[in-house]
């Protein structure tokens, strides 16, 4: 599914719901820091979710500083 996610993103400008997919897609693949980088991306547009986001932002950061640990 990554390609597809991929190519979404650039096709579509980087529009908000394509980087959030991107970065779920990058989450699940245990890609912590390219998903904390959309994740970022994603951020400024995250008015209802915010605190999701937040949340997410901080799980990511810890699991990759254990995936870098290792």
């Amino acid at each position: 599914a990554l390609p597809y996610f991929e190519r979404a993103y650039t096709l579509s400008g980087r529009r908000p719901a394509t980087v959030l997919a991107l970065a779920q897609c990058l989450r699940a693949l245990k890609r912590y820091e390219d998903a904390i980088a959309r994740f970022e991306e994603y951020r400024p547009s995250a008015t209802d979710n915010a605190k999701e986001i937040e949340e997410t932002l901080a799980l990511l950061t810890d699991l990759k500083k254990r995936q870098t640990e290792k």
